[in-house]
């Protein structure tokens, strides 16, 4: 009864504030040869500000394993973008990686400023390796 106390409180308070909240949900069925959730991703977005934007995005795998919860944000003070991803291993209860990216216009191009981090080697993927080299 808490919970739901609680989780109407702050919808309500989402409401009140004029900001939106969303989401959507994307699975892969397995049919044969028996029925279940091969992968599940459930993404919910917030606009928490004006102009600033959160998403919550979870994954989760065969069997209910909760395995990866990653948040995004997206913003701007004036002309300045920031946007910026982190990842959370949630099984193991653990820090991943995470990237922030600023920009801002100088003349008639950008500047665009990053900032990339690892927990560990284990963390630093083929992709990693292939746009920054080796760890």
């Amino acid at each position: 009864m808490k919970r739901i106390l609680i989780g109407l409180l702050l919808g309500l308070g989402v409401l009140g504030f004029g900001t939106s909240f969303y989401g959507n949900w994307k699975f892969t069925l397995t049919l044969l040869p028996t029925l279940r959730i091969y992968q599940s991703t459930l993404t919910l977005d917030c606009a928490f500000a004006p102009g600033w934007r959160i998403e919550s995005e979870s994954k989760i795998y065969s069997g209910g394993v909760f395995k990866y919860q990653n948040f995004y944000i997206r913003g701007g003070f004036g002309d300045f973008n920031v946007w910026g991803k982190i990842y959370f291993h949630a099984q193991e209860v653990r820090y991943r990686k995470m990237w922030v990216n600023a920009e801002i216009p100088v003349g008639g191009g950008t500047f665009r400023a990053s900032f990339n981090h690892w927990a560990s080697a284990a963390d630093y993927t083929p992709t990693d390796r292939k746009t920054f080299g080796n760890w």
